[in-house]
Order: C-alpha cells, then structure tokens, then sequence
C-alpha cells in the first residue's frame, strides 16, 4: 500500500473528509462514512452519503451524479473499469456496487492469487431507485428510470423505467 493511501485511509478523520467534500463538490458525507480522498472520486452538487458506507475509489474511478443520495451501510468499489452513478438516484440502505470479480478457473490457487477480472464499467443512469440490500455487480448497466428491488442481484442490463424483481 502506497504511503499516502494509508494517510487518506487511516489518518483522515471523518469530519475532515465530509469537510473536503463539501468544498470540493458541494457533497453532504457523513462524518460516519467511509470516504476515500481519491483523484478518481468524483461527486455531484448535492450528493449525499450516508453513514457507514464506503466508497473506495483507489484503482478505478467512481463518478456519483448531482443530487443522488446514497444510504447507510452501502459498498461502492470501483475498479479499474469504474463505477458511473447517474443524477438523482435513490440509494437505499446495504447495497453493494462492485466493479471487479474475482477470477476462480483454478481450484488449485486461491482466489486472491488468480487475479481480478473485469466485463467493463458498471452504470446506474440517472433517476434510478435501489432498494435496501440490493446488489449490481461488475458490468451492471442500469438505464434511466429503472427501480431495483430490495435484495434484488444485477449483473447485466436493466432497461428503462424497468422494475428489476427482487427475491420472494
């Protein structure tokens, strides 16, 4: 780990992260939240996270769109494909967006040591609902409009004012 991703990791309290985000961008991050200081993190003018989720931008950048609010206890994980968050989206409480997969071909090596993978950048277009406990996996591409169920699994394309079924 590089010397100043464990200073932005470990050191920066979380006030002074909600601080830099908000002069920065005009973002509303909770003190609570886990908020990587990153170049590859980009937030909109009113975007709002709650608190204790995480949003790690260290190898891939995440782009979260003006005025969406992300809820409490949310993983966002970009990856070297990235993670694009459209305008106005409604995030609820424990949803995961991952950009990256790990490689399992080989049952002789572990996970870790296969490498990562990638189907490309996971979108989520502008005006779409998440409901809690949802997941959009690695190259997900959500398009405007669309409302995701609670506890509902995205991996690959959702269509326009869609509604994604979650599970029974």
């Amino acid at each position: 780990m590089k010397i100043g991703t464990a200073i932005r990791r470990f050191l920066a309290p979380g006030w002074l992260v909600a601080l830099h985000y908000r002069r920065r961008f005009g973002a509303v991050a909770s003190p609570r939240a886990e908020v990587e200081i990153s170049p590859l993190l980009e937030l909109g003018l009113g975007t709002r996270i709650g608190p204790f989720t995480k949003v790690k931008a260290t190898s891939g950048l995440v782009r979260v769109g003006a005025g969406t609010e992300i809820g409490a206890h949310c993983m966002i994980a970009g990856a070297e494909t990235g993670i694009e968050i459209g305008r106005n989206c409604r995030i609820g409480p424990h949803v995961a967006i991952v950009g990256v997969n790990y490689r399992y071909e080989r049952i002789d090596m572990t996970f870790r040591a296969q490498g990562t993978t990638s189907k490309g950048t996971t979108r989520i277009g502008d005006n779409v609902v998440i409901g809690a406990g949802a997941a959009i996996l690695d190259g997900a591409d959500i398009a405007a409009g669309a409302v995701i169920r609670p506890r509902a699994v995205v991996s690959g394309k959702v269509a326009a004012r869609a509604r994604k079924p979650g599970p029974a």
